[in-house]
């Protein structure tokens, strides 16, 4: 059964940008929505966000209209408070409950009573139980500038942007607020008076122009150049560009940004005071999709966490998980790595891409989260590696925990698994893979001897097992009764020793008996039950001493630091192979969206998605059909990995696949991902996305079709595997 196979952004001018300083230990998470159910809601959902214990001050503007909104962000940012909107002549509940809650000692309204009536001012004032102030002007342009006046004099930094329309200024005012810097507004063609009375008395060291020439002309742009010592524009070549800007001139080393459609004005004004506690860019995207400017920034600022702003309407779950608007073009991605995209009869959609390890590139494989159980989107997996091209892996349980063996980046973080399939990467040779049925052998190097591993992070060890859990697992674990440990601490990364072997050292931390409880949050933990003889050799472990781990997961592969789980073979020796053959279950005669790895005569690798459940645009296909396209395309092998909603293939950070799922792409548990050699992801403590609406046990392509078949095909599986098969054939009906 084993076989082996060889063979941005645009500049912009450097206006006095802000730091903020990126942990050396981020793991990305899967945007979040801050959503009411109009944009007055949404506005007090991000106030409350922003403020859970309440805040000093409180600005309130207009919902109807966007120019004074456009000034208020750097304001409460002063002020140290939200922004809330209101209607003209009313008061929303969401507005008034949010005044109550937050009992701010000041309440000011910029605009005038043509925006914010008096009527609107007196409920205000009575559910914020403090008298509120109104800042305004003659127009929106007075009024800015009237709001600029409450700021000191010698700010670092003042920002210009147009008052006839908003995008500019919308991620502008998130910018101001960062600093408190002010912002003012002028016309196209002039600047009003009261903007340059404003700007002379704060002398600001520089200015910063948003917007093209069309936005802020040349003429006004010189006409401020007196202004300030350096002045100098950000403009993209459309709005979404602009912001991409502004948040890579402001805030190149943000870790976090919000998003909100660039279509309309609300959430992003009540977004600013919010950006600006998270040291947060606001990038503005289309409502259905990412434009091009918007990708390029967040590519600019390595996929930042999102925090997506407004309902669905304004921001589609294709624009919240930044789809790009423009299909991603077929061709070389890197030298040694490119895609194609195959439509076939039927209709099918089919994503390619061909690896050639040879150029200075290779596949690992990633759980989505660094630890055994956690999930997030393919695509979010993608980011934390700034992998060229990822695609889903493994089947995997709820919890996101790998259904098969798993080793990435040379820890074993499950074995072994069910004993069905497997991928691994030689890390030795470019171009040099396997597929087989895993034989795991793992040891231990002690002193008194070589001391057998029987498992690692699955399950409990049984009298006569040794057991390793891993600070990857999910803590503590009880293993049932009286046992002795021995925490291990690793001595630098896994390296391939001469043999072939993975080996991990280990320094041993401390050792003792008497537990039922494992506990490897300090450390790995070598354990064994106390009614096993091995256990007294563990207990008896000094501190200090050296523990070499080394392991295969076939003795026949050398050299493997990433394997990830497949579930059965589709091509062998170039030919179908006969295990997908005799299956009867939905997952063997159901079309579906799949995902398939492998390898041609020359050893380079082929990663494929086919879209599925999708009529009109893509079928999708069965195991064979699967497998014959494989075969259609030279592979001398391949396998399948998880399908259904679980199948995504991204490409540079964005997804280039449909998915079938309702709610966009699926979180999984694991990819494979396609980087530069030696790249490692950004570690530290996960977060996980809460799992999608769609269950993965009711999938005929997934965790569920998959599970099914293995019982009814009489193979050995684990309790949550059986679970699983049950939950599918539930879904079903009566058959």
């Amino acid at each position: 059964m084993n076989h082996l196979v060889r063979g941005l952004l645009g500049s912009a001018l450097a206006l006095a940008a802000i730091t903020v300083a990126r942990p050396a230990e981020a793991w990305s998470r899967d945007p979040v929505r801050i959503a009411g159910t109009d944009r007055y809601d949404t506005a007090a959902r991000l106030s409350r966000s922003a403020f859970p214990d309440g805040a000093p001050a409180v600005i309130v503007v207009s919902g109807d209209a966007f120019p004074d909104g456009l000034v208020a962000g750097p304001l409460a940012a002063l002020r140290g408070g939200p922004i809330l909107l209101t209607p003209a002549d009313a008061l929303p509940d969401s507005t008034a409950n949010e005044l109550r809650r937050l009992h701010p000692g000041s309440v000011e309204i910029v605009g005038g009573s043509a925006a914010v009536g008096d009527a609107a001012l007196a409920l205000i004032s009575a559910a914020a139980g403090v008298t509120a102030t109104r800042i305004a002007g003659e127009d929106r342009y007075a009024t800015a500038a009237a709001v600029a006046s409450v700021f000191p004099t010698q700010p670092a930094a003042a920002f210009v942007a147009s008052g006839a329309s908003f995008p500019d200024a919308l991620a502008g005012g998130a910018a101001a607020a960062l600093v408190k810097a002010p912002m003012v507004l002028v016309q196209p063609t002039s600047a009003p008076a009261a903007a340059v009375a404003q700007l002379t008395r704060l002398h600001p060291a520089s200015l910063v122009v948003l917007g093209g020439a069309s936005a802020v002309s040349d003429a006004v742009f010189n006409q401020l150049r007196p202004l300030a010592p350096t002045i100098g524009r950000i403009a993209g070549v459309d709005r979404y560009a602009t912001a991409a800007l502004v948040a890579s001139n402001r805030v190149p080393a943000a870790t976090q940004a919000l998003l909100a459609t660039g279509t309309n004005f609300a959430d992003a004004l009540a977004a600013a005071p919010l950006a600006a506690r998270l040291g947060a860019p606001i990038l503005l995207t289309a409502p259905a999709c990412a434009p091009s400017g918007t990708i390029d920034g967040l590519r600019f600022l390595r996929w930042p966490n999102l925090t997506v702003v407004g309902g669905s309407q304004a921001v589609s779950s294709r624009g919240l998980a930044s789809v790009p608007c423009q299909k991603v073009p077929d061709g070389q991605i890197v030298p040694g790595v490119s895609a194609v995209t195959r439509l076939l009869a039927g209709p099918r959609v089919a994503h390619v891409v061909t690896v050639d390890e040879r150029q200075g590139v290779e596949i690992r494989s990633t759980t989505a989260s660094g630890a055994l159980t956690g999930r997030l989107t393919t695509t979010s997996i993608s980011r934390q590696w700034g992998a060229l091209v990822a695609i889903n892996g493994d089947f995997f349980l709820p919890s996101g925990e790998p259904v098969h063996a798993f080793a990435s980046s040379g820890r074993l973080i499950k074995a072994p698994g069910l004993q069905e399939s497997m991928v691994g990467f030689d890390s030795r040779q470019p171009n040099t893979g396997y597929i087989g049925v895993p034989d795991m052998t793992m040891t231990a190097d002690l002193d008194s001897g070589p001391l057998t591993v029987d498992r690692v992070n699955d399950g409990i060890p049984t009298d006569s097992e040794v057991a390793l859990y891993t600070v990857e697992s999910p803590q503590p674990v009880d293993v049932g009764g009286p046992a002795c440990t021995a925490t291990l601490t690793p001595v630098g990364p896994p390296t391939i020793v001469a043999s072939g072997d993975t080996n991990q050292q280990y320094t041993v931390a401390r050792a003792a008996c008497g537990t039922n409880v494992v506990t490897a949050a300090g450390g790995d933990v070598l354990t064994a039950l106390a009614t096993n003889p091995n256990s007294v050799v563990i207990g008896a472990l000094a501190s200090g001493t050296t523990v070499n781990f080394h392991w295969r997961v076939n003795p026949t592969w050398s050299g493997v630091l990433d394997a990830n789980g497949v579930n059965l073979p589709l091509v062998t020796n170039g030919a179908v192979a006969p295990e997908i053959l005799v299956g009867t279950v939905p997952f063997f005669r159901e079309r579906a969206p799949r995902t398939a790895i492998g390898w041609l005569p020359d050893g380079r690798e082929l990663l494929v998605t086919v879209d599925g459940r999708q009529d009109g645009y893509s079928i999708g296909m069965t195991p064979r059909e699967l497998a014959d396209f494989m075969v259609s395309l030279g592979a001398v092998s391949a396998a399948n990995l998880d399908g259904g909603g679980s199948t995504a293939m991204s490409i540079r950070g964005v997804l280039v696949n449909q998915p079938s799922d309702a709610a966009g792409e699926r979180p999984v548990g694991t990819a494979l991902v396609v980087v530069p050699v030696g790249s490692q992801p950004t570690r530290g403590a996960p977060v996980t996305q809460t799992a999608s609406a769609v269950n993965p046990a009711t999938d005929s392509a997934s965790l569920g079709g998959w599970s099914l078949a293995q019982v009814e095909q009489g193979q050995p599986v684990s309790a949550p595997v059986r679970r699983a098969a049950e939950q599918f054939l539930a879904s079903q009906g009566p058959r």
